[in-house]
């Protein structure tokens, strides 16, 4: 959008940074509520980016690839991510067979 500057927010409590894709300062802001035991980030954590305590760097690492588009669009990465939640991580073959892991008993 024209004028409207579009910053890097976190996605557990809407705490805006300065620039766009600020991955680094987004790992840093989540670093520091981990350590404080903020349930709420640590959840959104465990759920989405890992489980193990990492270092500021190691984060803005994972947290640059959680969020990374692939140069396909939100759409493609909204369904990878949900197929990814449902299915594991194996989404490709799922996509290219264009078939479901699940089976219809009737």
């Amino acid at each position: 959008m024209r004028g409207r500057i579009e910053l890097t927010k976190c996605p557990s409590c809407g705490v805006g940074f300065q620039k766009r894709d600020d991955f680094d300062d987004l790992a840093g802001h989540f670093v520091a509520e981990a350590g404080r035991s903020d349930a709420r980030h640590v959840m959104w954590l465990n759920r989405n980016i890992t489980k193990n305590k990492s270092d500021r760097k190691t984060l803005s690492g994972l947290l640059r690839e959680f969020f990374d588009l692939e140069d396909r669009g939100l759409e493609s990465w909204v369904k990878r991510r949900f197929i990814e939640k449902f299915y594991g991580s194996s989404v490709e073959g799922i996509l290219r067979s264009g078939r479901s892991r699940v089976r219809v008993v009737g």
